[in-house]
């Protein structure tokens, strides 16, 4: 190996520990703030669109779009967190009581295998209802100690926004260095917005199925359920598997071993292969250029060093990532080897303003 190469690879592999240890040593700092930027996005994004409307023939004025957006976000954040803060004190009291339930019918099932002689003592023993739901209530305890620091920094970030472009062509003078940085930072934009536009649609979806199938059911805290199952599935390949593994217990404990419950249980995982096995896959295509296992992989690492939270924002972040090691001849090839097909895809030219 040429000393040049050498001396790259081991440069960019002490920097990449370097960096996983700030990750892991500075989250509590950089956490919020990745947040806060995916927030400030959605913030500027969601006016653009909402201004496309016409009413009464007429488009809607920016400033009219944008207190739209703000009120419309205000109002969905104190509902959902005083949906989900009641609920979870009181499913969190309740988790004693389904978990002794929930033991009384797992041993009719064990004895009922054992009669077939097939042992699931192992498998049944870890199955902890207070355990899953302190998981949910330890994630909802933490990303509300961040929740004025989001905001701080989300109101830092929007006062920043407007010099944005001019410091960008501070640090790129000539054109086509300035261009290429908008292409890239384009690219970024519309592949992150198509992802979270897309995800976010299929988990309202599947979320309010789910919701639809519990209260139909007759299951208490339905819509807290719903609530559940809308966050997890923003975890990619996992969250559905996790939702339905703490759906589906609650369920048969309120139900009982009966036909009702399994029919429940059958459509609420119904639900989930329809809309993440066929809906999802055919809107998101292949736009986001991951190869199924960078996502698996990605998430486990994300998931260890920023907890759940680092779950639901690993692909986010990978797709910012992979665009960003494309645009270099020294990392083209880690991008590549994250790629979807092995191909970089190419750089979507900047719409010029007239």
């Amino acid at each position: 190996m040429p000393q040049s190469k050498f001396v790259f690879f081991t440069t960019a592999l002490f920097a990449t520990i370097a960096v996983v240890y700030l990750l892991v040593i500075g989250k509590d700092l950089i956490l919020p703030l990745v947040i806060a930027s995916l927030l400030f996005y959605i913030l500027v994004m969601v006016p653009r669109r909402i201004s496309e409307f016409k009413i009464c023939g007429k488009q809607l004025p920016s400033k009219a779009s944008a207190l739209v957006t703000v009120i419309a976000a205000v109002t969905a954040v104190y509902a959902l967190f005083r949906l989900a803060a009641g609920s979870i004190y009181k499913v969190v009291n309740q988790a004693p009581f389904y978990q002794a339930k929930l033991n009384g019918l797992l041993e009719q099932a064990t004895t009922l295998l054992a009669e077939h002689n097939v042992d699931a003592t192992n498998i049944f023993d870890a199955i902890s209802i207070p355990s899953l739901v302190g998981g949910v209530a330890d994630t909802f305890t933490s990303f509300t100690q961040y929740a004025t620091l989001i905001v701080i920094y989300t109101l830092f970030i929007a006062l920043e926004y407007p010099s944005f472009d001019r410091k960008l062509k501070a640090l790129y003078p000539s054109d086509k260095s300035y261009d290429d940085a908008c292409n890239t930072l384009d690219n970024i934009t519309q592949d992150v917005g198509k992802y979270l536009k897309i995800k976010s649609l299929m988990s309202f979806m599947t979320g309010l199925l789910s919701y639809a199938v519990l209260a139909i059911a007759g299951i208490s805290y339905a819509p807290f359920w719903g609530l559940v199952i809308f966050a997890l599935n923003f975890i990619p390949t996992v969250g559905s598997i996790l939702a339905i593994l703490m759906v589906v217990p609650v369920v048969i404990i309120q139900l009982g071993l009966i036909t009702g419950a399994f029919v429940t249980a059958a459509a609420l995982i119904g639900v989930q292969l329809m809309i993440g096995n066929v809906i999802e896959p055919r809107l998101m295509g292949k736009s986001l250029n991951l190869s199924p296992l960078v996502i698996l992989l990605s998430l486990a690492f994300w998931g260890t060093i920023w907890g759940p939270i680092g779950a639901l924002l690993c692909v986010p972040l990978m797709v910012i990532l992979n665009i960003t090691l494309s645009k270099f001849e020294q990392t083209r090839s880690i991008a590549i080897m994250l790629s979807q097909e092995g191909r970089i895809r190419e750089t979507t030219p900047r719409k010029k303003k007239a």
